[in-house]
């Protein structure tokens, strides 16, 4: 199946497996187009490798320089690459599930509608997350090229000109390999985070920082762990409770040392 006029665009800082597989689960797209940071990946030997796979698997090549500090500067940078009516957005550790994906062209043709959001399913050490702030997550992935753009540097927010629906296409996001990988993520994201407040200008007050130290990190945990019953997930719930919990402490931290200690 080919869905005519459709890009799928992937930011990739991966050369492993789980990014060979999202290329590949992206091939129902007319186009691909993948902004590589750098990796190690070896494109030919890649190429020839995936082309055994599925001869049909055809990507355009873009490489960027160093890691990405502002997310909505990067998606809007990529939205102007594409030629076709409709993109969608793959992060290289997410595949498009082929689940209902037979509807997708049904879906490009509704002129009424602008975007699409799509859930997002999250996997941790091969185990499927179902509660938590994850756990019934969805986000806008597929939308018209010329009604799209994002802002924020990081958490990027997508704002559409236009309608937006639901849709029943499915995202598999394997973000994390291991406990490591996630906290080295989680401390990245909360840096980024801390610099997009003080750049801003967004005002805090030592007191607004430390009453936020004690309570976020502790409201986050007790909301996904336990109102959102977390718990039911096992190790992999609460792991993702914690370390949540620990990315709210640190963009407190990092905004302290930024406001008071530089």
């Amino acid at each position: 199946m080919l869905i005519k006029d459709l890009s799928v665009i992937i930011l990739n800082d991966r050369h492993d497996q789980i990014f060979e597989q999202a290329l590949l689960s992206a091939v129902v797209a007319e186009e691909i187009i993948v902004f590589d940071q750098e990796t190690k990946n070896d494109w030919p030997t890649l190429e020839k490798k995936l082309k055994k796979l599925n001869p049909k698997i055809n990507f355009r090549l873009i490489i960027r320089k160093n890691p990405i500090s502002n997310f909505a500067d990067w998606r809007n940078k990529a939205i102007k690459a594409v030629h076709t009516t409709w993109l969608m957005f793959l992060d290289s550790d997410e595949f498009l599930s082929k689940k209902d994906l037979k509807k997708l062209d049904q879906l490009l043709n509704d002129d009424r509608v602008s975007a699409y959001r799509l859930k997002r399913v999250d996997y941790f050490h091969g185990k499927k997350i179902r509660f938590g702030e994850t756990g019934n997550y969805h986000s806008i992935r597929l939308a018209r090229t010329k009604n799209i753009k994002y802002r924020r540097q990081v958490h990027e927010i997508p704002i559409i000109t236009g309608r937006v629906e639901n849709s029943s296409l499915i995202i598999k996001h394997f973000p994390h390999q291991n406990l490591n990988d996630f906290l080295q993520t989680v401390n990245n994201y909360a840096q980024i985070e801390a610099n997009y407040r003080f750049t801003e200008k967004i005002h805090y007050t030592k007191l607004k920082i430390y009453l936020e130290l004690f309570f976020y990190p502790i409201g986050k945990f007790f909301l996904n762990y336990f109102l959102k019953l977390g718990i039911l997930d096992g190790f992999a719930g609460l792991s993702y409770a914690v370390l949540m919990s620990f990315h709210s402490l640190l963009v407190r931290i990092y905004l302290y040392e930024k406001y008071f200690l530089n």
